[in-house]
C-alpha cells in the first residue's frame, strides 16, 4: 500500500550548513573588527557608543551562529574574510589622509554594513537548501538587527555630517 504522506524535505548536509554558517561568522568577525577600527579613528563620543552597540549586535549574532555550529558538531572559525582585512586597512589609510574627519569613517561603516547585509541576502536567496527552517528564521532575525544598525548609522551620518 502506498503512503499518503507528503514527501518530507531532506535534512541539509551538516558539513555544508556548518560551512555556510561559518561564512556568516566571518562576516560578524569583520564587522566587529571594523567597528573597533572605526572607533579608533574618531574622537566623537556618540560614535564610540554606537560603534560599540553595533559590535555587540554582531557578537550576539555570532554567538547564535556559534551555538548552531557546535550543535551540528562543527568547529567555529575565528577568521575574517580577506575583503574585510583589505577594507580595514583602507579605513586606516583614509583616516590617516583625512585626519579625524567623521564623514569618511561613517562612509566606511556604511560600506561595512552593506557588505554584511549583502552576505546575508545572498545566503537567504541562494543557499536556503542547506539551512533548516529554524536556521533560516534565526538568520532573518539577524537581518533585522543589521537593518536596524544600518538605519541608525545613516541617521547618525545625517545628523553629524550633513547638519554641518
Amino acid at each position: 500500500m502506498k503512503s499518503l504522506s507528503h514527501p518530507s524535505r531532506r535534512e541539509p548536509d551538516p558539513a555544508k550548513t556548518i560551512d555556510l554558517l561559518n561564512r556568516l561568522v566571518k562576516t560578524h568577525n569583520d564587522r566587529m573588527q571594523g567597528y573597533q577600527t572605526a572607533s579608533s579613528e574618531t574622537l566623537e563620543v556618540e560614535l564610540h557608543a554606537a560603534f560599540a552597540d553595533f559590535a555587540r549586535s554582531s557578537h550576539q549574532c555570532k554567538q547564535e551562529l556559534t551555538n548552531e555550529i557546535v550543535r551540528l558538531g562543527g568547529t567555529v572559525t575565528e577568521k575574517t574574510k580577506f575583503l574585510g582585512k583589505i577594507f580595514r586597512a583602507w579605513m586606516d589609510i583614509k583616516a590617516t589622509l583625512t585626519g579625524r574627519d567623521i564623514a569618511p569613517v561613517l562612509d566606511s561603516c556604511n560600506t561595512l554594513e552593506e557588505m554584511a547585509f549583502g552576505t546575508y541576502q545572498r545566503v537567504m536567496r541562494y543557499r536556503t537548501d542547506v539551512l533548516s527552517t529554524r536556521q533560516q528564521a534565526m538568520l532573518m532575525v539577524h537581518i533585522g538587527h543589521l537593518k536596524a544598525d544600518h538605519e541608525r548609522l545613516i541617521y547618525m551620518r545625517n545628523v553629524l555630517v550633513l547638519a554641518d
